[in-house]
């Protein structure tokens, strides 16, 4: 009679029902000295559970793996989904932006005495470590003596305002000129016909792992306005830059 086919004594069931929870059905079967057929067919029999062999390399089959891809990509495309409904619902977007500059209503007073506006319209991330310089990209003038004097080329005088800008948030910055464009002992600021201005901005973000930074848009004094004004871009016939 072959190992398969023996009758199972009550010592093999005791055995078997030991050995069911520890051991697999082919280590059973040699214990027992029987085929692993046997094993199984006498544990299905008696209601045993025995223990199974885990997958290789413990990882899901390749049906599991399609569906827990399916679920992310469908968590991804939600997000994205919400993100934009956000930004299309209130004009601020989820991600980092870079300021945007936009110049104060005019005044009768002097243009270099107006401020300017820096707005943060990201709806989550700040700029941080903010600093903020008046790049004079270039600039024209007179002397009492009829004489043009015209500068082209950058050079960043410090802005005054804050030190940071939060998500959303507006805030006002001056341009300190001056003092800087001067003929002998006297300020002649006032006097520049023509003139242009960009705004260089250093900033950390995303928590202070970026740094950036970033020159906007160039903003021309228009002094044929009533009263003189900076516009956004350039001016037709102003100095060139």
């Amino acid at each position: 009679m072959s190992n398969g086919s023996r009758p199972w004594t009550t010592e093999d069931e005791k055995m078997l029902r030991l050995l069911a929870s520890t051991k697999l059905p082919s280590e059973i079967a040699r214990k027992l000295n029987r085929s692993e057929a046997a094993v199984l067919h006498r544990s299905q029999k008696l209601g045993l559970k025995l223990k199974q062999l885990p997958q290789s390399g413990g990882q899901d089959s390749p049906s599991k793996q399609g569906a827990s891809i399916g679920k992310i990509c469908a968590a991804i495309a939600t997000a994205l989904g919400l993100a934009l409904s956000y930004f299309g619902v209130t004009g601020r977007p989820p991600w980092p932006t870079e300021p945007i500059f936009s110049v104060n209503s005019p005044s009768f007073g002097s243009p270099f005495d107006v401020s300017f506006n820096a707005t943060n319209k990201s709806a989550f991330f700040d700029h941080s470590n903010l600093k903020v310089g008046c790049s004079v990209l270039c600039s024209e003038t007179k002397t009492p003596a009829g004489g043009r004097i015209t500068t082209n080329g950058t050079f960043i005088v410090p802005a005054t305002g804050p030190a940071a800008l939060e998500a959303g948030q507006t805030q006002q910055f001056m341009c300190n000129l001056r003092g800087t464009f001067m003929l002998g002992d006297r300020d002649i600021v006032d006097r520049l016909p023509d003139s242009a201005i960009a705004f260089v901005t250093e900033y950390d973000q995303l928590w202070g792992w970026w740094h950036k930074k970033v020159r906007s848009d160039p903003f021309s004094l228009n002094k044929r306005a009533v009263p003189p004004q900076w516009v956004q871009g350039r001016l037709p016939g102003s100095c060139k830059f």
